[in-house]
């Protein structure tokens, strides 16, 4: 799985970026730390340019298939691409929003303030964007578990 990959490249990344940074440089007077530093860390250097070239190419595989599947939540289908820009940008934002107004629209009645919303609907609204979230949330996980990326 690319995600799985993604995870352990990363991994090799910054395991590599620490022993370079560790061993960049040594006194010559002193025992060479890793008996050969110069060759070992330039070595390193490559191995760390080679991984993230592969990243890049993991991640841009993953971009594809996203730009190409598509998922249905609650009627609506979008590409994967689509939903994440959504989930982000727009569902995630407005639940915060709607859970904002409701809780003004609450506190009108002790503050002997007349609301412009209806506190039910907003409640409503809330509780359907959070169940829209979470299927959204879940078809997601099982797009990505299903989707072959080419490697």
């Amino acid at each position: 799985m690319a995600f799985a990959e993604i995870e352990h490249v990363n991994y090799q990344i910054e395991w590599k970026r620490q022993l370079v940074e560790a061993h960049a440089v040594f006194d010559p007077k002193a025992k060479d730390p890793l008996g050969d530093s110069i060759r070992i860390i330039n070595k390193t250097m490559e191995e760390i340019d080679q991984l993230s070239k592969r990243l890049l190419e993991l991640k841009a595989e993953i971009a594809n298939a996203n730009a190409h599947n598509t998922v249905e939540v609650e009627g609506e289908i979008m590409t994967i691409h689509e939903w994440i820009i959504w989930r982000k940008e727009i569902g995630s934002y407005r639940l915060q929003f709607l859970k904002d107004l409701l809780a003004q629209t609450e506190l009108a009645d002790a503050r002997q303030l007349t609301p412009c919303l209806d506190a039910d609907k907003l409640r409503e609204e809330v509780d359907h964007l959070s169940a829209v979230l979470a299927k959204l949330n879940g078809a997601l996980l099982q797009a990505n578990s299903t989707i072959v990326i080419e490697q």
